[in-house]
């Protein structure tokens, strides 16, 4: 079970290049990053939106079980922050090298949510085998970016562009 969630999540995170190439791509096309951030979250509220239309038949009831802090209203802004920095560093340091910092960063703050068990998150302790796993992630990424590699063709892109001009 634990692997099938694992391979989940795997999964899921494939998404992550798709997801800053085409708002990458966006902003290239508005030549607006805050825009084509707008653009990425309208499209996903619409999405979501239909999703709970469609599971619950209609709007859920606001219903909390106990007073909510403000601060849980706000889970959306860290996806602000990294949809926008996405569309801003894949055309210049491209999807991989991007992706790898990203994980990197989610690797190392997720250490540190567990260690402290910040924001109610369940303690784990953060072992040596953990830290170790964190110093091969991170050297993994350092040799995708420090192979500076070099686009093998540019057809992809023309096409894209292409596309995007009709």
């Amino acid at each position: 079970m634990k692997l099938l969630l694992l391979l989940l999540a795997v999964l899921v995170g494939a998404l992550v290049p798709l997801q800053g190439t085409i708002n990458s791509r966006m902003g290239m096309v508005t030549g607006q990053p805050l825009l084509a951030t707008l653009i990425s979250f309208t499209g996903g509220f619409l999405a979501i939106l239909v999703i709970v239309l469609g599971a619950s038949g209609g709007l859920p009831k606001w219903e909390p079980v106990g007073p909510t802090p403000l601060y849980l209203f706000l889970g959306g802004l860290p996806g602000v922050v990294f949809v926008l920095t996405a569309l801003m560093l894949i055309p210049r340091i491209g999807v991989a090298a991007a992706v790898c910092g990203f994980v990197v960063g989610q690797l190392s703050s997720s250490l540190l949510f567990d260690h402290f068990g910040w924001l109610g998150a369940p303690l784990r302790e953060v072992t040596a085998q953990r830290l170790i796993g964190l110093a091969l992630l991170a050297a993994g990424t350092f040799l995708v970016v420090r192979s500076e590699a070099k686009p093998v063709s540019v057809q992809g892109a023309a096409i894209v562009d292409r596309d995007v001009a009709r």
